[in-house]
């Protein structure tokens, strides 16, 4: 009898170590699936939405371009059309006469303003001009403007008993600039020299190639005028 309860109590015993075992390497497992789980969120698969879904689109960046603006032609309020007479070649020019109209000059400039050709003959609406036909000859030609017009003033011309063209150039160098003259004639501002009577005066060349009949139609804001010279040789 001793020796059965003997056995018996040393059997109780192993089934609780046993038990103990057992629960320490669950606790031992639990800890570290508890442990695995805490590095990071779950990762959730996307599913693809139900068929015939209409998914959002981005809108396209449209790529941003400047906006160019064509810069309008600042003579364009006082470019008139062109209408100047036309002479037959050989027949008498219709110039204009000359006068003296500026005060502070004693040149002889030519129409009735309020813009004049200055530097012409005396009551002659002759230019007398240097060098050969068929060479580029700068002459001097200054322009009067009446004190009441303080506008800008556009001047253009051209041969009218021939095909010759004119050209424009400052005095600025005294000696002619040949060769380096516009088609137009584009005058602002207060004028090359100081006039104590209010005038202004721009000192230009007129560049030709041959003497003839030459007309200049002269626009400003509030006019529109045709003057007429003859380009003689000296």
């Amino acid at each position: 009898m001793y020796l059965w309860g003997a056995a018996t109590r040393r059997l109780r015993g192993i089934a609780m170590t046993g038990s103990r075992t057992r629960c320490i390497v669950l606790f031992a497992l639990m800890t570290v699936i508890v442990g695995c789980g805490a590095v990071g969120p779950a990762t959730e698969t996307a599913l693809p939405p139900p068929e015939g879904t209409r998914l959002p689109v981005a809108p396209a960046r449209v790529a941003t371009q400047p906006v160019l603006t064509a810069t309008p032609d600042a003579w364009q309020s006082v470019r008139r059309p062109l209408t100047l007479p036309t002479v037959p070649m050989g027949a008498a020019c219709p110039k204009t006469p000359s006068k003296a109209v500026n005060p502070d000059s004693g040149l002889f400039a030519a129409g009735n303003g309020p813009v004049y050709p200055a530097g012409l003959g005396v009551y002659s609406g002759v230019l007398y001009r240097a060098g050969a036909v068929d060479t580029l000859q700068g002459t001097r030609l200054d322009w009067f403007a009446e004190p009441g017009y303080s506008g800008p003033v556009l001047v253009r011309g051209e041969q009218i008993d021939g095909t010759r063209d004119v050209h424009f150039s400052p005095a600025n160098p005294v000696s002619p600039p040949v060769g380096r003259g516009t088609a137009e004639l584009q005058l602002t501002g207060k004028g090359d020299v100081p006039s104590p009577s209010g005038w202004r005066r721009w000192n230009m060349y007129l560049e030709t190639t041959a003497p003839g009949c030459y007309a200049f139609q002269i626009d400003g804001t509030s006019f529109s005028v045709v003057v007429v010279i003859e380009v003689s040789p000296t």
